[in-house]
Parts: structure tokens; sequence; C-alpha cells
């Protein structure tokens, strides 16, 4: 069985109640981070030439994100684009840092909300001409 990208943000709206626990909330906000993520991954790839990005000391989320942040194709339209998905898949990488790894805070639905809205937007920035 494989998974699409929006598989991660439907499972993040699913689980997202207005009942939720806060581990619930975490996993929504990760999961939602993943779709953007990968769809991010999937609009990079389309790209006639990589980003360019220096690499020392990050994994590849960030590389991706300096990838896209710093694009070196012709289409100023598209480097606009590119630049953009990545300032928004930057955010919400802070977001989901903060859901798995920084468990001494306390998250609310309306940050999980608005981290499942920030997707839905990024993805429709992908899919616009």
């Amino acid at each position: 069985m494989s998974v699409d990208n929006i598989d991660f943000l439907n499972f993040s709206s699913a689980i997202l109640t207005p009942t939720a626990s806060e581990i619930e909330i975490r996993a929504a906000i990760s999961r939602a981070y993943y779709c953007a993520y990968h769809s991010a991954k999937d609009f990079h790839h389309g790209l006639d030439s990589p980003g360019s990005a220096r690499t020392d000391n990050c994994g590849v989320h960030e590389t991706l994100i300096r990838q896209l942040i710093n694009p070196t194709i012709r289409s100023s339209k598209l480097r606009s684009k590119s630049r953009s998905i990545g300032y928004l898949c930057r955010s919400l990488k802070s977001e989901r840092e903060a859901a798995d790894y920084d468990l001494k805070c306390n998250l609310e639905i309306t940050t999980g909300r608005q981290v499942i809205a920030e997707t839905y937007s990024l993805l429709e920035h992908i899919s616009s001409s």
C-alpha cells in the first residue's frame, strides 16, 4: 500500500476534532507538515534546475527549504513561487519541530488548525499557475 501527499493532510484533519487531545494535536501538526514537505519536494523536483544551498550542518528538510528559497531557474514567476514555498515550508517545519520535540510547550487546537490551513494554502500555491 502506498500513500499520497494529501493523505497526510487528510489524516491531520480527521484527528484534529474539537475534542482532540494534545497528542492528537501534535500528531496532526506533524502529519500536516509532511504533506507540505513532500508536496514542496515534488514541486522542486519538477523545476528545470535545483536551487542552490549550503548543505553543511543541515538535513534533507532544511536542504530542500534552502534550495527552494535560493532557486536557480530563469523564470522570475517560478523563482518567486519557489521562494514563497520555501518560506512557508520553513514556518511549517518550525511548528512541526515544536510539536515533535518541545514536549514542555502546550499546544492548542488553534495551532493545529492554523498549520492545517497553512498547509492547504501551500498546496493551492503549488498548484496555481
